[in-house]
Protein backbone atom coordinates (compact mmCIF):
# COMPACT_ATOMS: atom_id res chain seq x y z
CA UNK A 1 0.00 0.00 0.00
CA UNK A 2 1.34 3.44 -0.91
CA UNK A 3 1.82 6.07 1.70
CA UNK A 4 0.47 9.56 1.22
CA UNK A 5 3.95 10.96 0.49
CA UNK A 6 4.61 8.26 -2.15
CA UNK A 7 1.33 9.10 -3.86
CA UNK A 8 2.18 12.79 -3.78
CA UNK A 9 5.63 12.13 -5.23
CA UNK A 10 4.12 10.01 -8.01
CA UNK A 11 1.62 12.77 -8.84
CA UNK A 12 4.46 15.31 -9.09
CA UNK A 13 6.45 12.97 -11.33
CA UNK A 14 3.48 12.44 -13.64
CA UNK A 15 2.76 16.18 -13.76
CA UNK A 16 6.42 16.91 -14.56
CA UNK A 17 6.41 14.38 -17.41
CA UNK A 18 3.20 15.94 -18.76
CA UNK A 19 4.71 19.42 -18.61
CA UNK A 20 7.84 18.31 -20.48
CA UNK A 21 5.67 16.67 -23.16
CA UNK A 22 3.63 19.86 -23.58
CA UNK A 23 6.72 22.04 -23.98
CA UNK A 24 8.30 19.55 -26.41
CA UNK A 25 5.15 19.50 -28.57
CA UNK A 26 4.95 23.30 -28.52
CA UNK A 27 8.52 23.75 -29.71
CA UNK A 28 9.18 20.61 -31.76
CA UNK A 29 6.04 21.02 -33.87
CA UNK A 30 5.81 24.82 -33.62
CA UNK A 31 2.24 24.61 -32.33
CA UNK A 32 0.22 27.41 -30.80
CA UNK A 33 -0.95 27.03 -27.20
CA UNK A 34 -4.58 26.71 -28.34
CA UNK A 35 -3.62 23.86 -30.68
CA UNK A 36 -1.93 22.04 -27.80
CA UNK A 37 -4.81 22.74 -25.42
CA UNK A 38 -7.19 21.19 -27.98
CA UNK A 39 -5.23 17.91 -28.14
CA UNK A 40 -6.71 14.72 -26.76
CA UNK A 41 -5.27 11.22 -26.53
CA UNK A 42 -7.45 10.28 -29.51
CA UNK A 43 -5.42 12.74 -31.62
CA UNK A 44 -2.19 10.77 -31.03
CA UNK A 45 -1.12 7.97 -33.39
CA UNK A 46 1.68 6.20 -31.50
CA UNK A 47 2.49 3.74 -34.29
CA UNK A 48 3.07 6.47 -36.86
CA UNK A 49 4.50 8.93 -34.32
CA UNK A 50 2.18 11.76 -35.23
CA UNK A 51 -0.47 14.10 -33.87
CA UNK A 52 -3.68 15.29 -35.47
CA UNK A 53 -3.83 19.08 -35.02
CA UNK A 54 -6.64 21.50 -35.73
CA UNK A 55 -4.82 24.63 -36.83
CA UNK A 56 -5.85 28.24 -36.39
CA UNK A 57 -8.91 29.02 -38.52
CA UNK A 58 -8.99 25.55 -40.03
CA UNK A 59 -11.94 23.23 -40.17
CA UNK A 60 -9.98 20.03 -40.80
CA UNK A 61 -7.24 18.42 -38.77
CA UNK A 62 -3.80 17.89 -40.22
CA UNK A 63 -1.28 15.26 -39.19
CA UNK A 64 2.05 16.45 -37.82
CA UNK A 65 4.91 13.96 -37.49
CA UNK A 66 6.72 13.96 -34.17
CA UNK A 67 10.52 14.12 -34.23
CA UNK A 68 12.39 10.96 -33.25
CA UNK A 69 12.78 10.41 -29.52
CA UNK A 70 16.16 11.30 -28.15
CA UNK A 71 17.61 10.50 -24.79
CA UNK A 72 18.39 13.23 -22.31
CA UNK A 73 22.07 12.22 -22.46
CA UNK A 74 22.14 12.70 -26.24
CA UNK A 75 20.53 16.13 -25.90
CA UNK A 76 23.08 17.18 -23.29
CA UNK A 77 25.96 15.91 -25.46
CA UNK A 78 24.69 17.94 -28.41
CA UNK A 79 24.44 21.07 -26.28
CA UNK A 80 28.00 20.68 -25.02
CA UNK A 81 29.48 20.07 -28.48
CA UNK A 82 27.82 23.11 -30.09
Amino acid sequence: MKTRSQGSRLARTVAAARDVAIVRVLFDLALRRGEVADLDLAHFDARAGRLSVLGKGRREREWRTLPPRRTHAAQQRDLITQ
